[in-house]
């Protein structure tokens, strides 16, 4: 199938990225963003990196795996509270049963290292996302990488998630930056799918129901953005301002 559909590319692509990965994985200053931490502060988040660096730390010794030490969530909800008081600490549900209690000391020392660090030193936040509209837009965009994958026979896991949509989306709105550009602004995955999300980010491009009880409901069509039966919508819908050309020259320039 790949030779038949001309995708040989596409494996070489992935067995690169995924290789880039492993070394990323070890070598990488990143590992210690584990998952719920988009919501904390910078503050919270370098709770979070101590934490981790203390659990990397003491699993390795123990020869144990890291989660079995203190579980992701247990340090999520600990950089949440910011504090390093024993009490605070043993308040969180789940760390209150005796074989935590030992390491409180340990716990607290991490935390108080966190707090002591000046501002400047404490982590980003990679999303700085927080319109309540931009869900939707992630979930408009992934329904339109549904139907490209369903009529390419590629499957829509393979291309990318919804947090892949939504990181390339925080990427495209300069919302978000780790230095590197999204999976889905890179390689094949761009060429499906990426440079789609930008035609219809900028106007160029829209997406309608053509029949709502077929496999694939949408059809994807081009949109003169000077139309004026397009703008007029736009216009009602940001009280009476069309919308700004700057998105569009930029994904033109890339």
């Amino acid at each position: 199938k790949l030779v038949e559909w001309n995708r040989e590319a596409w494996l070489q692509e992935e067995i690169d990225r995924r290789n880039a990965e492993i070394v990323k994985h070890y070598r990488g200053t990143d590992r210690w963003r584990i998952s719920g931490n988009r919501s904390l502060s910078r503050r919270g988040l370098a709770i979070v990196r101590e934490l981790w660096k203390w659990r990397e730390d003491r699993a390795a010794r123990l020869n144990r795996p890291p989660r079995t030490i203190l579980r992701d969530d247990l340090i999520v909800e600990l950089a949440k509270r910011e504090s390093a008081e024993p009490k605070h600490i043993l308040a969180v549900r789940g760390l209150g049963y005796p074989r935590f209690r030992k390491l409180v000391p340990e716990i607290s020392a991490a935390i108080n290292r966190a707090l002591a660090l000046p501002d400047h030193e404490c982590p980003k936040p990679r999303f700085r996302m927080h319109a309540p509209h931009l869900p939707l837009l992630v979930q408009f965009l992934y329904a339109a990488l549904g139907s490209v994958c369903r009529r390419a026979g590629v499957s829509p896991g393979l291309v990318g998630s919804p947090n892949d949509v939504r990181t390339w989306l925080g990427f495209r709105l300069h919302e978000f930056d780790d230095g590197e550009r999204p999976l889905l602004a890179t390689g094949w995955r761009a060429d499906l799918v990426g440079n789609l999300f930008d035609r219809l980010l900028s106007g160029r491009e829209a997406i309608r129901i053509v029949d709502p009880l077929a496999d694939d409901p949408f059809i994807l069509f081009a949109v003169d953005p000077s139309d004026e039966k397009y703008t007029d919508v736009g216009r009602n819908n940001r009280g009476g301002q069309t919308a700004p050309q700057d998105f569009l020259e930029e994904s033109e320039h890339e």
